[in-house]
């Protein structure tokens, strides 16, 4: 909300001067916190290298409760270069790994970003669950953000797979 500078002076700050001291969970989203913010402020070397650190940590330290936000983020970020295939791989970790923890939101976001982004690559994707609308696995609260954002994301694969009449006549590219 226009204040990417103060966030990333904010997490510079926890990266040099706290590292030594967060738990490991906190130095690795201490990384991922900097992704999202290099990813807004459209600095993609940046969030290149803070999600590559954040993945490497994670693996180094163990700390399984952080992966499906790393992997998340992992997908973005290769969404984000149009590497959509990579991206649902990273997507699909990311469910995997939500549902080993019983994090059934964060799975049906994963889904979701995975469906579009198989969409985006023109390969065959799952059909959307019957009766499931916008919800992610084991999650039914309708009307809350993160059931938008399934929805949009489902709703953006199905435009992708198949185009209104209108928009396939002229010819406008979704990406």
């Amino acid at each position: 909300l226009g204040r990417i500078d103060a966030a990333l002076r904010h997490l510079q700050a926890c990266l040099s001067r706290g590292d030594v001291v967060l738990e490991p969970v906190n130095r690795v989203n201490t990384r991922g916190c900097l992704f999202d913010a290099y990813l807004r402020a459209f600095d993609d070397e940046s969030a290149g290298v803070s999600i590559a650190e954040a993945r490497s940590l994670a693996d180094e330290l163990g700390v399984e409760e952080a992966l499906e936000g790393v992997l998340l983020r992992e997908g973005r970020w290769h969404a984000a270069q149009g590497r959509w295939r990579e991206a649902a791989e990273s997507f699909a970790g990311a469910a995997e790994q939500a549902r080993s923890q019983n994090h059934g939101i964060v799975a049906g976001l994963a889904d979701a970003h995975r469906t579009r982004a198989l969409a985006y690559a023109g390969e065959e994707t799952p059909a959307r669950p019957a009766g499931r609308g916008s919800e992610g696995e084991g999650y039914d609260r309708k009307g809350t953000p993160i059931a938008a954002v399934i929805a949009y994301l489902q709703a953006d694969a199905e435009a992708e797979r198949e185009p209104s009449p209108g928009i396939a006549a002229i010819g406008v590219p979704f990406r």
